[in-house]
């Protein structure tokens, strides 16, 4: 089935790794001086040449071992949160921190204060947190029983509301899945017992008080929702129930827009997890030739997979879950570690990502001059021109 012909379209998943150096293949070519055309690769809007890891290692408790970790999010203050775990079914609420280390929540000295969002009920119940914004607003699911068996509906709780339930009137099902500073909400509602993850499954978003359900795409018959940034935005996937497809999306709540987003040629499909206020996206994607999960992130035009980072005791990063405006993403690998990633600052000037400024990068602004190329306008004004010549030129570092 042929994918609708919108949005921006993936040009190369191709990557190309020296040490920690990934370049991004977007395929432009850039124009010398003597008219000799080259092929360079160019960095995209947002993404870095590189990334310095990380890596985070659950504690080493004898005689088990080294136990796993899965993390989920970092906050502006490095401080990430996830699980640590022997076997899926015993899982462990912790925190991580540079200069701590990974620490099981409770802590030793049991000085952690709980609060019960989801009061224990005679009858089987289950709830689920799945975002917290700045304002310490939290936005969930929960069910009577055993998810799949009973409706699900959605809630907002703060220290301040309590619980707030919320149900999208003409669904049976409601999940709220993400929640901006401005308590917009992201959520999935479904025609089954379930919000996510169903043949009826559709994202949503509460903004203001009004809801509207996002609508597939065609050839797409479902969509659901996996994160706003503080713009607005939700990232999501769009995907079929008759055939392999799924592809990313966003929408803003501000004009409705939706834009596709397909996977690149490498891939069968992909998800995204997060969105940042720049619009850069993490998340994964399903590998054509080996049919597994790769973590990735993309500006929406090029894809950069993140495995040339991973750490020592990974063969490869599966998940990319969280993505900072400063680029920093926490990334979970294939094995037992997690990793933190953070940008290297490059070359001030170097526009391809070769570790030189020089004629490839000059061309790269001559090529933009006069537009608002956000890769070569070095300087931010909004508009390439002599200022930005100037840049390469006075960074000029190429014999």
């Amino acid at each position: 089935m042929q994918k609708p012909d919108q949005g921006k379209v993936a040009l190369s998943a191709s990557v190309a790794a020296a040490g920690k150096k990934q370049l991004h293949d977007a395929g432009r070519l850039c124009c010398v001086a003597s008219a000799l055309f080259l092929m360079c690769p160019v960095s995209a809007d947002g993404l870095p040449c590189g990334y310095d890891t990380t890596e985070i290692l659950g504690p080493w408790i004898p005689p088990l071992g080294q136990s796993k970790v899965r993390f989920s999010d970092i906050n502006e203050s490095d401080l990430a949160v996830g699980h640590d775990y022997f076997v899926p079914s015993a899982r462990k609420p912790c925190t991580w921190t540079a200069e701590e280390g990974v620490k099981l929540i409770p802590n030793d000295a049991g000085n952690w204060d709980w609060v019960e969002m989801i009061p224990i009920a005679k009858a089987p119940s289950e709830s689920f947190v799945h975002d917290l914004n700045d304002e310490n607003q939290v936005v969930g699911t929960q069910s009577a029983g055993r998810s799949g068996n009973y409706p699900q509906a959605g809630f907002l709780w703060s220290l301040e509301t309590g619980r707030v339930d919320i149900a999208i009137e003409g669904w049976v099902s409601t999940g709220c899945i993400a929640i901006n500073d401005a308590g917009t909400i992201a959520g999935d509602v479904s025609l089954t017992a379930q919000a996510s993850g169903f043949q009826s499954t559709h994202a949503f978003v509460l903004h203001e008080g009004e809801a509207s359900v996002i609508e597939p795409v065609p050839p797409y018959d479902k969509s659901d929702s996996r994160s706003i940034n503080n713009l607005g935005t939700v990232a999501g996937t769009m995907s079929s129930n008759t055939v392999i497809l799924r592809d990313g999306y966003t929408m803003n709540v501000n004009d409705g827009k939706v834009v596709i987003y397909p996977a690149p040629p490498s891939a069968s499909r992909w998800w995204p997890r997060d969105i940042n206020d720049l619009g850069i996206i993490s998340g994964d994607l399903d590998l054509l030739e080996t049919n597994s999960k790769r973590a990735c992130v993309t500006d929406g035009t090029t894809f950069l997979e993140l495995t040339p980072f991973a750490p020592a005791s990974a063969s490869y990063l599966s998940q990319a879950l969280a993505i900072r405006n400063d680029g920093v993403m926490v990334v979970n690998c294939n094995v037992i570690c997690a990793a933190v990633l953070a940008p290297v600052a490059g070359i001030l000037g170097d526009l391809d990502c070769d570790d030189v400024v020089g004629p490839c990068d000059l061309a790269i602004v001559v090529g933009a001059w006069g537009t608002d190329d956000a890769i070569a306008d070095l300087n931010a004004d909004g508009v390439v021109s002599g200022a930005d010549l100037g840049v390469v030129l006075g960074n000029w570092t190429q014999p």
